[in-house]
Protein backbone atom coordinates (compact mmCIF):
# COMPACT_ATOMS: atom_id res chain seq x y z
CA UNK A 1 0.00 0.00 0.00
CA UNK A 2 1.33 3.02 -1.39
CA UNK A 3 2.98 5.63 1.89
CA UNK A 4 2.22 2.50 4.57
CA UNK A 5 5.35 2.20 5.88
CA UNK A 6 5.70 5.96 5.98
CA UNK A 7 2.69 5.98 8.07
CA UNK A 8 3.72 3.38 9.80
CA UNK A 9 7.06 4.82 10.76
CA UNK A 10 6.06 8.21 11.99
CA UNK A 11 3.29 6.93 14.34
CA UNK A 12 5.66 4.29 15.98
CA UNK A 13 8.36 6.49 16.11
CA UNK A 14 8.33 10.84 15.53
CA UNK A 15 4.49 11.21 17.10
CA UNK A 16 5.71 9.01 20.09
CA UNK A 17 9.40 10.56 19.76
CA UNK A 18 8.60 12.46 23.94
CA UNK A 19 7.06 9.26 25.34
CA UNK A 20 9.38 6.69 27.56
CA UNK A 21 9.53 3.14 26.46
CA UNK A 22 6.86 2.12 29.32
CA UNK A 23 4.15 4.42 27.58
CA UNK A 24 4.87 3.59 23.58
CA UNK A 25 2.26 1.76 21.60
CA UNK A 26 2.97 -0.06 18.31
CA UNK A 27 0.78 0.21 14.97
CA UNK A 28 0.25 -1.45 12.00
CA UNK A 29 -1.46 0.44 9.05
CA UNK A 30 -4.02 -2.60 7.96
CA UNK A 31 -5.98 -0.76 4.76
CA UNK A 32 -5.93 2.93 2.98
CA UNK A 33 -9.33 2.84 1.72
CA UNK A 34 -9.04 6.85 -0.20
CA UNK A 35 -6.66 9.21 -1.14
CA UNK A 36 -6.91 12.40 -2.37
CA UNK A 37 -3.80 14.39 -4.14
CA UNK A 38 -2.76 17.89 -4.07
CA UNK A 39 0.05 19.17 -6.15
CA UNK A 40 2.13 22.21 -4.19
CA UNK A 41 5.04 24.13 -5.19
CA UNK A 42 7.69 21.99 -4.59
CA UNK A 43 5.78 18.96 -3.44
CA UNK A 44 2.73 16.65 -3.64
CA UNK A 45 0.39 16.16 -0.56
CA UNK A 46 -1.81 13.15 -0.27
CA UNK A 47 -5.00 13.16 2.02
CA UNK A 48 -5.47 9.39 3.17
CA UNK A 49 -8.14 7.55 5.02
CA UNK A 50 -6.41 5.23 7.20
CA UNK A 51 -7.16 1.43 9.06
CA UNK A 52 -4.68 1.79 12.36
CA UNK A 53 -4.23 -1.00 14.90
CA UNK A 54 -2.53 -1.35 17.78
CA UNK A 55 -3.10 -5.31 17.76
CA UNK A 56 -6.63 -5.33 20.10
CA UNK A 57 -8.11 -2.08 18.77
CA UNK A 58 -8.77 -0.53 15.05
CA UNK A 59 -9.16 2.63 14.48
CA UNK A 60 -10.27 4.86 11.67
CA UNK A 61 -7.97 7.86 10.39
CA UNK A 62 -7.23 10.55 8.11
CA UNK A 63 -3.56 11.15 7.74
CA UNK A 64 -2.27 14.08 5.29
CA UNK A 65 1.67 13.45 3.95
CA UNK A 66 3.92 15.73 2.30
CA UNK A 67 6.50 14.43 -0.52
CA UNK A 68 9.05 17.11 -1.19
CA UNK A 69 10.20 16.77 -5.01
CA UNK A 70 13.95 17.23 -4.42
CA UNK A 71 13.92 14.04 -2.30
CA UNK A 72 11.12 11.78 -3.32
CA UNK A 73 11.88 9.86 -0.33
CA UNK A 74 11.91 12.59 1.90
CA UNK A 75 8.16 13.56 3.47
CA UNK A 76 6.36 14.80 6.13
CA UNK A 77 3.12 14.21 7.95
CA UNK A 78 0.92 17.43 9.61
CA UNK A 79 -2.43 15.65 10.29
CA UNK A 80 -3.17 12.56 12.04
CA UNK A 81 -7.48 13.11 12.77
CA UNK A 82 -8.75 11.34 15.72
CA UNK A 83 -5.13 11.23 17.40
CA UNK A 84 -7.15 10.10 20.87
CA UNK A 85 -5.79 6.28 19.88
CA UNK A 86 -2.51 7.23 20.76
CA UNK A 87 -0.99 7.59 24.23
CA UNK A 88 -1.21 10.25 26.24
CA UNK A 89 2.16 11.89 25.89
CA UNK A 90 1.70 11.84 21.80
CA UNK A 91 -1.42 13.49 22.56
CA UNK A 92 0.23 16.49 24.65
CA UNK A 93 2.39 16.67 21.74
CA UNK A 94 0.16 17.03 19.20
CA UNK A 95 -1.23 19.75 21.31
CA UNK A 96 1.89 21.56 21.81
CA UNK A 97 2.56 21.47 18.16
CA UNK A 98 -0.73 22.97 17.29
CA UNK A 99 -0.49 25.74 19.59
CA UNK A 100 2.61 26.80 17.99
CA UNK A 101 1.10 26.56 14.56
CA UNK A 102 -2.33 29.00 16.07
CA UNK A 103 0.53 31.11 17.20
CA UNK A 104 2.94 31.29 14.68
CA UNK A 105 3.79 34.79 12.96
CA UNK A 106 7.18 34.34 11.16
CA UNK A 107 7.14 34.07 7.07
CA UNK A 108 6.82 30.56 6.41
CA UNK A 109 8.50 30.11 3.11
CA UNK A 110 11.73 31.90 2.08
CA UNK A 111 9.97 33.60 -0.81
CA UNK A 112 7.85 35.42 1.54
CA UNK A 113 10.60 36.14 3.66
CA UNK A 114 12.56 38.11 1.32
CA UNK A 115 9.11 39.60 0.63
CA UNK A 116 9.16 41.26 4.31
CA UNK A 117 12.90 41.59 4.40
CA UNK A 118 13.11 44.05 1.25
CA UNK A 119 9.70 46.05 2.44
CA UNK A 120 12.07 46.72 5.93
CA UNK A 121 14.16 48.80 2.75
CA UNK A 122 11.29 50.54 1.64
CA UNK A 123 9.29 53.65 2.69
CA UNK A 124 6.00 51.96 2.93
CA UNK A 125 2.54 54.28 2.17
CA UNK A 126 -0.06 55.08 4.70
CA UNK A 127 -3.20 53.29 4.01
CA UNK A 128 -6.23 54.82 5.34
CA UNK A 129 -8.19 51.53 6.08
CA UNK A 130 -7.81 51.09 10.35
CA UNK A 131 -7.07 47.75 10.30
CA UNK A 132 -6.48 47.42 13.82
CA UNK A 133 -9.97 48.82 14.69
CA UNK A 134 -12.22 46.85 12.29
CA UNK A 135 -10.39 43.63 13.37
CA UNK A 136 -10.37 44.17 16.87
CA UNK A 137 -14.27 45.13 17.03
CA UNK A 138 -14.85 42.16 14.48
CA UNK A 139 -13.02 39.72 17.36
CA UNK A 140 -15.42 40.90 19.81
CA UNK A 141 -18.34 40.04 17.99
CA UNK A 142 -16.95 37.15 17.52
CA UNK A 143 -16.01 36.19 20.96
CA UNK A 144 -19.88 37.11 22.28
CA UNK A 145 -21.18 34.50 19.33
CA UNK A 146 -18.85 31.43 20.61
CA UNK A 147 -20.03 32.17 24.01
CA UNK A 148 -23.74 30.89 22.01
CA UNK A 149 -22.30 28.24 19.85
CA UNK A 150 -23.37 24.76 20.84
CA UNK A 151 -20.70 21.96 20.82
CA UNK A 152 -22.32 20.56 17.83
CA UNK A 153 -21.48 23.52 16.28
CA UNK A 154 -18.12 23.70 17.13
CA UNK A 155 -17.03 19.77 16.06
CA UNK A 156 -19.23 20.02 12.66
CA UNK A 157 -16.88 18.83 10.45
CA UNK A 158 -16.85 21.02 6.50
CA UNK A 159 -16.00 20.56 3.15
CA UNK A 160 -12.36 21.48 2.81
CA UNK A 161 -10.78 22.14 -0.70
CA UNK A 162 -7.30 20.83 -0.70
CA UNK A 163 -5.71 23.19 -3.07
CA UNK A 164 -7.62 26.19 -2.05
CA UNK A 165 -10.31 26.97 -4.35
CA UNK A 166 -13.76 26.73 -2.73
CA UNK A 167 -16.42 27.39 -5.55
CA UNK A 168 -19.72 28.69 -4.06
CA UNK A 169 -23.00 29.30 -5.98
CA UNK A 170 -24.56 32.48 -7.01
CA UNK A 171 -28.07 32.79 -7.68
CA UNK A 172 -29.39 35.47 -9.98
CA UNK A 173 -31.94 38.29 -9.03
CA UNK A 174 -34.03 38.23 -11.73
CA UNK A 175 -35.93 41.06 -11.40
CA UNK A 176 -32.11 43.44 -12.09
CA UNK A 177 -30.35 43.38 -15.14
CA UNK A 178 -27.43 46.03 -16.30
CA UNK A 179 -27.21 47.50 -19.83
CA UNK A 180 -23.54 46.66 -20.23
CA UNK A 181 -23.18 47.83 -23.48
CA UNK A 182 -21.52 51.22 -22.63
CA UNK A 183 -18.74 48.93 -20.87
CA UNK A 184 -18.03 46.52 -24.01
CA UNK A 185 -14.89 47.07 -25.83
CA UNK A 186 -15.21 47.64 -29.68
CA UNK A 187 -12.55 46.33 -30.80
CA UNK A 188 -10.74 43.77 -28.33
CA UNK A 189 -6.78 44.06 -29.49
CA UNK A 190 -5.22 40.59 -30.03
CA UNK A 191 -2.45 40.67 -27.21
CA UNK A 192 -3.29 43.51 -24.44
CA UNK A 193 -1.89 43.72 -20.98
CA UNK A 194 -1.52 46.77 -18.52
CA UNK A 195 2.44 46.66 -18.37
CA UNK A 196 2.99 47.01 -21.89
CA UNK A 197 0.12 49.31 -22.36
CA UNK A 198 0.80 53.42 -22.11
CA UNK A 199 4.04 52.33 -24.12
CA UNK A 200 5.31 50.42 -21.03
CA UNK A 201 5.30 52.85 -18.57
CA UNK A 202 3.89 50.96 -15.81
CA UNK A 203 6.43 47.87 -16.97
CA UNK A 204 7.91 48.10 -13.52
CA UNK A 205 4.83 47.00 -11.63
CA UNK A 206 5.29 43.11 -13.29
CA UNK A 207 9.27 43.04 -13.41
CA UNK A 208 9.82 44.07 -10.22
CA UNK A 209 7.15 41.68 -8.88
CA UNK A 210 8.87 38.94 -6.96
CA UNK A 211 7.90 35.11 -6.88
CA UNK A 212 5.53 34.15 -4.36
CA UNK A 213 4.83 30.70 -2.42
CA UNK A 214 1.67 29.40 -0.74
CA UNK A 215 3.54 26.36 0.30
CA UNK A 216 1.74 23.74 2.02
CA UNK A 217 -1.43 25.93 2.52
CA UNK A 218 -4.64 25.77 0.32
CA UNK A 219 -4.48 29.12 0.21
CA UNK A 220 -4.20 29.67 -3.72
CA UNK A 221 -7.19 32.52 -2.85
CA UNK A 222 -5.33 34.24 -0.77
CA UNK A 223 -2.01 34.78 -2.93
CA UNK A 224 -4.63 35.21 -6.02
CA UNK A 225 -6.36 38.38 -4.76
CA UNK A 226 -3.35 40.12 -2.93
CA UNK A 227 -1.04 39.42 -6.03
CA UNK A 228 -4.12 41.28 -7.98
CA UNK A 229 -4.41 44.25 -5.31
CA UNK A 230 -0.99 44.49 -4.79
CA UNK A 231 -0.61 44.70 -8.93
CA UNK A 232 -3.62 47.39 -9.16
CA UNK A 233 -2.36 49.04 -6.52
CA UNK A 234 0.92 49.73 -8.13
CA UNK A 235 -0.39 50.56 -11.60
CA UNK A 236 -2.23 53.77 -9.58
CA UNK A 237 0.60 54.68 -8.08
CA UNK A 238 2.66 57.61 -9.32
CA UNK A 239 5.96 55.86 -11.19
CA UNK A 240 8.14 58.24 -9.41
CA UNK A 241 7.22 56.25 -5.93
CA UNK A 242 7.32 52.86 -7.31
CA UNK A 243 9.45 50.50 -5.32
CA UNK A 244 11.73 47.91 -6.43
CA UNK A 245 10.47 44.98 -5.47
CA UNK A 246 6.76 45.84 -6.38
CA UNK A 247 5.31 46.32 -2.49
CA UNK A 248 2.82 43.51 -1.98
CA UNK A 249 -0.36 43.24 0.43
CA UNK A 250 -0.18 39.85 2.60
CA UNK A 251 -2.51 36.96 2.03
CA UNK A 252 -2.19 35.51 6.04
CA UNK A 253 -4.97 38.55 7.44
CA UNK A 254 -7.17 36.93 4.78
CA UNK A 255 -6.52 33.14 6.03
CA UNK A 256 -6.15 33.58 9.25
CA UNK A 257 -8.71 36.07 10.18
CA UNK A 258 -11.26 35.54 6.72
CA UNK A 259 -11.37 31.89 8.62
CA UNK A 260 -12.77 33.17 11.61
CA UNK A 261 -14.93 36.34 11.35
CA UNK A 262 -18.43 35.63 10.25
CA UNK A 263 -19.75 37.17 6.91
CA UNK A 264 -22.03 39.97 7.85
CA UNK A 265 -22.50 41.78 4.43
CA UNK A 266 -24.96 40.88 1.76
CA UNK A 267 -23.21 39.82 -1.29
CA UNK A 268 -23.92 40.83 -4.39
CA UNK A 269 -21.98 40.96 -7.78
CA UNK A 270 -22.48 42.03 -11.30
CA UNK A 271 -21.89 38.62 -13.27
CA UNK A 272 -21.21 39.35 -17.07
CA UNK A 273 -21.46 36.33 -19.30
CA UNK A 274 -20.99 35.81 -23.22
CA UNK A 275 -23.66 33.73 -22.99
CA UNK A 276 -26.16 36.91 -22.50
CA UNK A 277 -28.58 37.96 -25.10
CA UNK A 278 -28.94 41.72 -25.65
CA UNK A 279 -25.56 42.60 -24.21
CA UNK A 280 -26.84 42.47 -20.80
CA UNK A 281 -25.10 41.91 -17.50
CA UNK A 282 -27.28 40.67 -14.46
CA UNK A 283 -27.07 41.13 -10.71
CA UNK A 284 -26.36 37.81 -8.84
CA UNK A 285 -26.53 37.27 -5.10
CA UNK A 286 -25.23 34.92 -3.10
CA UNK A 287 -25.99 33.79 0.79
CA UNK A 288 -23.29 33.01 3.47
CA UNK A 289 -20.88 30.00 2.83
CA UNK A 290 -21.92 26.73 5.27
CA UNK A 291 -19.35 27.69 7.59
CA UNK A 292 -20.95 31.15 7.72
CA UNK A 293 -16.72 32.36 7.21
CA UNK A 294 -15.16 34.74 4.26
CA UNK A 295 -13.04 31.16 3.75
CA UNK A 296 -11.59 28.27 5.15
CA UNK A 297 -7.91 29.30 6.32
CA UNK A 298 -6.06 26.53 4.41
CA UNK A 299 -9.04 24.88 3.61
CA UNK A 300 -9.85 27.00 0.40
CA UNK A 301 -11.61 29.93 -0.42
CA UNK A 302 -13.39 31.53 -3.44
CA UNK A 303 -12.69 35.43 -5.00
CA UNK A 304 -16.14 37.07 -4.50
CA UNK A 305 -15.49 36.46 -0.64
CA UNK A 306 -11.87 37.55 -0.68
CA UNK A 307 -13.02 41.05 -2.03
CA UNK A 308 -15.57 41.09 0.56
CA UNK A 309 -13.43 40.95 3.01
CA UNK A 310 -11.28 43.30 1.44
CA UNK A 311 -14.04 45.60 1.39
CA UNK A 312 -14.66 45.70 5.30
CA UNK A 313 -10.87 45.14 6.68
CA UNK A 314 -8.75 46.04 3.88
CA UNK A 315 -5.27 44.12 3.31
CA UNK A 316 -2.06 45.35 5.41
CA UNK A 317 1.83 45.00 3.10
CA UNK A 318 3.26 41.68 3.93
CA UNK A 319 6.11 43.95 6.35
CA UNK A 320 3.06 44.38 9.04
CA UNK A 321 1.72 40.43 8.41
CA UNK A 322 4.15 38.47 7.00
CA UNK A 323 2.82 35.01 5.39
CA UNK A 324 3.47 32.16 8.19
CA UNK A 325 0.29 29.70 6.92
CA UNK A 326 2.80 27.81 4.36
CA UNK A 327 6.11 25.81 5.26
CA UNK A 328 6.72 22.33 6.06
CA UNK A 329 10.60 20.58 6.50
CA UNK A 330 11.28 16.82 5.05
CA UNK A 331 13.83 16.63 8.10
CA UNK A 332 10.82 16.50 10.53
CA UNK A 333 8.36 13.24 9.37
CA UNK A 334 6.02 14.42 12.15
CA UNK A 335 4.70 18.31 12.61
CA UNK A 336 1.44 19.05 13.35
CA UNK A 337 1.83 23.27 13.71
CA UNK A 338 1.60 23.17 9.81
CA UNK A 339 -2.00 21.43 9.78
CA UNK A 340 -2.79 24.80 11.66
CA UNK A 341 -4.25 27.94 10.54
CA UNK A 342 -2.46 30.94 12.84
CA UNK A 343 -4.43 33.01 14.85
CA UNK A 344 -6.17 35.89 13.66
CA UNK A 345 -4.06 39.17 14.84
CA UNK A 346 -5.48 42.66 14.87
CA UNK A 347 -2.11 44.75 15.01
CA UNK A 348 1.03 43.85 12.80
CA UNK A 349 3.01 40.77 13.21
CA UNK A 350 6.12 41.34 11.39
CA UNK A 351 9.83 40.72 13.21
CA UNK A 352 10.28 44.68 12.63
CA UNK A 353 6.56 46.47 13.27
CA UNK A 354 4.92 43.78 15.68
CA UNK A 355 2.29 45.09 17.69
CA UNK A 356 2.13 48.11 15.40
CA UNK A 357 -1.13 49.42 14.27
CA UNK A 358 -2.32 47.88 11.26
CA UNK A 359 -3.11 50.14 8.26
CA UNK A 360 -4.57 48.31 5.61
CA UNK A 361 -5.94 49.09 1.80
CA UNK A 362 -9.26 48.36 0.25
CA UNK A 363 -9.85 49.13 -3.58
CA UNK A 364 -13.58 47.91 -3.58
CA UNK A 365 -16.05 50.77 -3.52
CA UNK A 366 -19.72 49.37 -2.94
CA UNK A 367 -23.47 50.22 -2.92
CA UNK A 368 -26.43 47.93 -1.95
CA UNK A 369 -28.69 50.59 -4.28
CA UNK A 370 -29.89 48.03 -6.89
CA UNK A 371 -29.55 51.00 -9.46
CA UNK A 372 -27.44 50.79 -13.28
CA UNK A 373 -24.26 51.69 -10.75
CA UNK A 374 -22.35 48.69 -10.24
CA UNK A 375 -22.49 47.31 -6.82
CA UNK A 376 -18.59 47.05 -6.72
CA UNK A 377 -17.74 43.70 -7.98
CA UNK A 378 -17.79 42.03 -11.12
CA UNK A 379 -17.52 38.14 -12.17
CA UNK A 380 -16.80 37.68 -15.91
CA UNK A 381 -17.12 34.28 -17.45
CA UNK A 382 -16.46 33.66 -21.18
CA UNK A 383 -13.65 34.79 -23.19
CA UNK A 384 -15.24 38.23 -24.43
CA UNK A 385 -16.51 39.01 -20.94
CA UNK A 386 -13.64 38.13 -19.30
CA UNK A 387 -11.33 40.26 -21.94
CA UNK A 388 -13.37 43.12 -21.20
CA UNK A 389 -13.72 42.97 -17.12
CA UNK A 390 -9.65 42.56 -17.26
CA UNK A 391 -9.46 45.85 -19.07
CA UNK A 392 -11.73 47.66 -16.95
CA UNK A 393 -11.07 46.44 -13.78
CA UNK A 394 -6.84 45.07 -14.14
CA UNK A 395 -5.10 42.33 -12.95
CA UNK A 396 -7.81 40.00 -11.32
CA UNK A 397 -8.63 36.80 -9.61
CA UNK A 398 -8.86 33.98 -11.87
CA UNK A 399 -9.84 30.26 -11.09
CA UNK A 400 -9.67 26.95 -12.99
CA UNK A 401 -9.59 23.14 -12.38
CA UNK A 402 -6.26 21.54 -11.66
CA UNK A 403 -5.49 17.85 -13.25
CA UNK A 404 -3.09 15.48 -11.86
CA UNK A 405 -1.18 16.32 -15.29
CA UNK A 406 -0.64 20.59 -14.31
CA UNK A 407 2.17 20.19 -11.52
CA UNK A 408 4.70 18.01 -13.56
CA UNK A 409 4.83 20.42 -16.43
CA UNK A 410 5.43 17.75 -18.74
CA UNK A 411 3.34 20.16 -21.03
CA UNK A 412 5.08 23.54 -20.53
CA UNK A 413 7.98 22.40 -23.77
CA UNK A 414 4.82 22.69 -25.87
CA UNK A 415 3.48 26.23 -24.84
CA UNK A 416 0.27 27.24 -22.52
CA UNK A 417 -1.48 24.48 -20.11
CA UNK A 418 -4.35 23.26 -22.61
CA UNK A 419 -2.97 23.55 -25.95
CA UNK A 420 -2.08 19.69 -26.26
CA UNK A 421 -4.77 17.11 -24.81
CA UNK A 422 -4.49 17.59 -21.03
CA UNK A 423 -7.04 16.00 -18.04
CA UNK A 424 -9.48 13.56 -18.55
CA UNK A 425 -8.41 14.12 -22.69
CA UNK A 426 -4.50 11.88 -21.18
CA UNK A 427 -6.65 10.10 -18.94
CA UNK A 428 -5.10 12.43 -16.07
CA UNK A 429 -7.56 13.00 -12.88
CA UNK A 430 -9.07 15.88 -11.28
CA UNK A 431 -6.75 17.29 -8.35
CA UNK A 432 -9.57 20.29 -7.52
CA UNK A 433 -9.94 23.65 -8.03
CA UNK A 434 -7.29 26.11 -8.40
CA UNK A 435 -7.05 30.58 -7.87
CA UNK A 436 -4.11 32.59 -9.77
CA UNK A 437 -3.85 36.51 -10.62
CA UNK A 438 -4.27 37.26 -14.84
CA UNK A 439 -3.51 40.08 -16.11
CA UNK A 440 -3.61 40.22 -19.77
CA UNK A 441 -3.61 37.62 -22.85
CA UNK A 442 -1.59 37.06 -25.84
CA UNK A 443 -0.98 34.70 -28.75
CA UNK A 444 1.18 32.33 -30.01
CA UNK A 445 2.75 31.70 -33.23
CA UNK A 446 0.62 29.49 -34.19
CA UNK A 447 -2.67 30.89 -33.19
CA UNK A 448 -3.07 29.82 -29.94
CA UNK A 449 -4.34 32.09 -27.10
CA UNK A 450 -3.61 31.95 -24.00
CA UNK A 451 -4.25 34.08 -20.41
CA UNK A 452 -0.99 35.86 -18.83
CA UNK A 453 -0.99 34.62 -15.21
CA UNK A 454 0.89 34.56 -11.80
CA UNK A 455 0.78 31.74 -9.62
CA UNK A 456 1.41 30.99 -6.31
CA UNK A 457 4.38 28.10 -6.34
CA UNK A 458 7.50 29.51 -6.19
CA UNK A 459 9.73 29.80 -9.38
CA UNK A 460 7.55 28.80 -11.94
CA UNK A 461 8.12 30.78 -15.05
CA UNK A 462 6.65 31.49 -18.69
CA UNK A 463 5.22 28.36 -20.30
CA UNK A 464 6.14 26.34 -16.85
CA UNK A 465 9.68 27.34 -17.13
CA UNK A 466 11.79 28.92 -14.06
CA UNK A 467 12.70 32.62 -15.67
CA UNK A 468 13.87 36.02 -14.07
CA UNK A 469 10.55 37.43 -11.90
CA UNK A 470 8.01 37.55 -11.75
CA UNK A 471 7.08 33.94 -12.75
CA UNK A 472 4.41 33.43 -15.39
CA UNK A 473 1.91 30.85 -16.02
CA UNK A 474 0.24 30.72 -19.69
CA UNK A 475 -3.21 29.45 -19.88
CA UNK A 476 -5.56 28.72 -22.43
CA UNK A 477 -9.03 30.58 -22.48
CA UNK A 478 -11.23 27.70 -21.79
CA UNK A 479 -9.35 26.83 -18.21
CA UNK A 480 -10.09 30.66 -16.60
CA UNK A 481 -13.30 30.41 -15.12
CA UNK A 482 -15.23 31.91 -11.51
CA UNK A 483 -18.51 30.32 -9.70
CA UNK A 484 -20.84 29.48 -12.27
CA UNK A 485 -24.73 30.02 -11.33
Amino acid sequence: MMFSHEIKDTLNNDVQVECDDDSKKTYEVTGINQAEEKVESDASAYRFHCNVTDGSTQTDVVVDITIFHSDPTSFQISRVAPYSFLPQCAIDMIHHEEEVGQNATMASTSEEAALEAAEMNEDIPHMATDGTAALHDAKAKMAASAKETTKEEKEAKHETYFLGYAPQKLEPLRAVKRDKTALMLTQRPNAWDPFTANDGADAGCLTNFPARNQGSCGSCYAFAMSTAMSLQYCLKMHPATRTSPTLVFSPQTLVSCGSTIDVEEQILVDYYNDDYEDDQAKIYSRGPPSSGKYNGGCNGGDGVLSLMFMKRFGYPFTLCYPYSSGGGDPLHHFDAAQGETPTCHDTCTGSSTAGQTMTTFSAVTWTEQLTTESVGIDVCKGENSIMDCMMRDGPMFCAFEVYSDFGGMEWAANGPYGKEPYGPDIGATVSGGHAVTCYGWDVEADGTKYWKCINSWGSWGEHGKPKPQPPTLALTPTLAREPQP
